[in-house]
Formats: structure tokens, sequence, C-alpha cells
């Protein structure tokens, strides 16, 4: 009976969804979800009309970055039946876009060349799979969904695993359930620690 219910759980994430991050600001994402180390920062979007409609505008692409084309953020793609998270740059098949880009940050001093990492696949497991969609979520408007359906809150909190409490702790010491939290704040301020 279990196993039947467990089964109906999965059905529900078939998902499959590509997202691009980008909030207005030009800047980098972690998304923790994915573990520790390069893979996990990404880059969002860099769109000039987006930043000047800022209050305040955007100082930032004045004088030598003016000229720096629009960058997309990088695409990711998501297959909630595979359990699989892709990460790829849209410029990989831009050369002509990556060279104007390096022309600016070069004439600008701001940075090394700019290069196209290969796509890189993620493959999860029920916990960091719901980890995941829950991080994506909460990013709110940094999201923009390109292609298919992200699932819903409801959905998601359907499907089989629990969302991580802290996705690269391996601490034995501390909940690694996030439905796991408020029995170990209790047990912290019984023993007088918080």
């Amino acid at each position: 009976m279990e196993e039947k219910q467990q089964q109906q759980k999965s059905a529900r994430l078939d998902h499959k969804f590509t997202v691009e991050l980008g909030d207005g600001w030009g800047r980098n994402f972690t998304i923790r979800s994915l573990g520790y180390g390069g893979s996990n920062k990404l880059r969002g979007m860099f769109n000039k009309p987006l930043m000047h409609s800022r209050p305040g505008g955007s100082p930032a692409i004045e004088g030598k970055m003016s000229e720096i084309p629009d960058i997309p953020g990088v695409h990711i793609d998501v297959d909630c039946r595979k359990k699989t998270v892709t990460l790829r740059d849209p410029l990989i098949n831009d050369q002509p876009r990556v060279d104007a880009i390096n022309r600016v940050l070069r004439k600008a001093n701001l940075a090394e060349d700019h290069s196209t990492p290969t796509p890189v696949t993620h493959q999860l497991d029920d916990d960091k799979l719901k980890t995941f969609l829950f991080e994506l979520l909460r990013m709110g408007d940094a999201v923009h969904l390109r292609e298919g359906t992200i699932p819903t809150v409801a959905e998601i909190d359907a499907a089989p695993g629990f969302e991580l409490w802290d996705p690269g702790n391996q601490s034995q010491s501390t909940p690694k359930y996030k439905k796991d939290f408020d029995a170990y704040r209790a047990t912290l301020e019984r023993a007088g620690r918080l």
C-alpha cells in the first residue's frame, strides 16, 4: 500500500522546464542545493533596459560599459521525471557576442575574458530535487520561465522526499531535513544553548 502511494506521489512531478536567472541588477546567483563549488554560482542576465528601469538607473553601465551587449543568464534545464538539472550557458554557440563582451570588458579593465563553460548535468535524488525546486521558487522574480511549467508548491510538497535543511552540511549534530528543525531548536533551548 505504501509503495503504491509513493508511486502516485512521484507520478505528480513529470515537469520538464527551462528557466533563466536575472533580477535587473546583473548579478550572479548561488544555488546551494546543487552543492558547493564553481558550478553552483550562476551568471544572471545583464539587460541594459531592465537595469536602467531600476530606481536611480544604473551608473554601472555608463561610460566604458555602455557598449556592452545584453548578456543572457545561465539557463537551467530541469527534468523532474529523470531528476536531472542541467546548467548551460546560452552563449556557447554565440561567439560573436562573446567576442563583443570580451572587447568591452578588456577596454574597461573589469574582468578577464568571458568564456562559455561546458554544460553540467546534476543527477539528484528525491531530497535534493525537492530542495532545489523549493530554492528555485524562493528566488521569485529572478526566475524567468523560458519553456515548460514549473511545479507548484503543492505539487513539490506531494512529491517523494524531504526538503534538506542545509544541503551542504555533513554534520551529524544538526538536522538533515527542514521538517526536523523545530524539534532541534527546542532541544537547544531546553539545554540552554539558545
